[in-house]
């Protein structure tokens, strides 16, 4: 077996051990001795090739190149040389928050999938804000990017601006929201589902008088309540507009949004009990909502589940272990990042392929609220 020399003593300080590693490394992709897509010597193989040095410092030289995008690694495969026309590719991820587990679930799928297919990410974190959601869209075309999966905040309109995208002819992808105005590449949830699923176990238990609460000015909050409506309607149960309550936040709300959301979601469970005396199950359209509402029932003295039902959606942290554990409706938050980041990659490779609505299915998750 050949040994590849170490650099021998000098005057000057030798390069540490990985940086000879490394630099070997890239001087045979860069000659093309390692083409594309070819897979590096193992670990063992190349710490037999350097006279059996430690594979930490193997390791260490990968990671080096893996940081400079001239090779991928890929658990249980080994590493890869970067394709050439991607080596330099970014994309951007837009997120609404980098505190919502949610969102850090989306992200590292969508990540995952970058990493093995060599394009780089960089995140633009909106904080909440759709000021700040804005002009992040609106400076994707500055930046030194070929692609951006946006992730908008369930409250913001920016049809506008995803309409000038296209326009402008940037490759995108919106996760978690669509626009039948514009045929734009999308992945999504079924939403209609979650609400029927909900909606439908409700009825089936035998529940009579079902309330909904949301924040209707999202668009997926509006399809689960469409969805929530046809099971109560395919199950002979009313729906009347005094069952819904729209618990929508102002921007302009003189106080922090979770403060405005939880009493907003305290005004209507109270105006739902004097409405409707016969009130025995509420749907939320997601966990921070019903969250909220169970810790407000259980302060009236009502028992959940005995005495009111309650479902949620979206399958927070939280929902596991409150008390009692909510009833929700599970999102595949991280599967939806990687299905994002995939159709992404596509189109970059071929921009001209046709929009692609991706539907994932959600997951009714039963436990103790109902």
């Amino acid at each position: 077996m050949n040994t590849t020399e170490l650099a021998p003593h000098s005057a000057r300080p030798p390069l540490p051990l990985y940086r000879q590693v490394e630099n070997y490394l890239r001087d045979q992709i860069e000659s093309g001795a390692l083409q594309s897509g070819d897979l590096l010597p193992s670990v063992k193989e190349l710490c037999d090739q350097f006279g059996g040095i430690n594979h930490l410092t193997v390791r260490q030289a990968i990671k080096s190149l893996v940081d400079e995008n001239l090779v991928r690694s890929v658990q249980g495969r080994g590493s890869f040389v970067t394709e050439r026309k991607t080596r330099d590719q970014r994309i951007a991820l837009v997120l609404p928050h980098l505190e919502d587990t949610l969102f850090i679930r989306i992200a590292k799928g969508a990540q995952e999938y970058f990493e093995s297919v060599g394009i780089r990410t960089i995140i633009l974190d909106s904080r909440g804000s759709e000021t700040t959601e804005a002009d992040h869209i609106q400076n994707l075309k500055n930046l030194p990017l070929q692609g951006a999966l946006i992730f908008p905040i369930a409250r913001s309109d920016i049809a506008e601006q995803i309409f000038k995208l296209k326009i402008e002819k940037f490759c995108f992808v919106l996760v978690d929201r669509y626009f039948e105005e514009i045929a734009a590449p999308c992945v999504v949830v079924d939403n209609y589902d979650g609400g029927y699923q909900s909606a439908n176990y409700l009825a089936q238990r035998g529940r009579k008088c079902v309330g909904w609460i949301g924040e209707l000015r999202s668009g997926p909050a509006r399809l689960r309540l469409e969805g929530f409506k046809a099971a109560l309607n395919d199950n002979g149960l009313a729906c009347p507009g005094n069952l819904i309550k729209d618990v929508e936040v102002e921007p302009s709300a003189p106080i922090p949004y979770h403060q405005s959301m939880k009493e907003n979601v305290r005004a209507a469970i109270d105006i739902l009990l004097e409405e409707q005396p016969t009130l025995d199950a509420i749907v939320c359209c997601d966990d921070f909502c019903a969250l909220i509402a169970l810790e407000y029932l259980q302060s009236l003295g009502k028992r959940v589940p005995n005495d009111i039902a309650l479902i949620g959606f979206d399958d927070v942290p939280g929902a596991e272990t409150s008390r009692p554990a909510l009833t929700t409706v599970k999102q595949p938050m991280q599967e939806m990042g990687r299905e994002a980041a995939r159709l992404l990659a596509e189109r970059m490779k071929n921009p001209a392929l046709p929009p692609e609505k991706v539907v994932l299915p959600v997951q009714f998750i039963l436990r103790e609220t109902a």
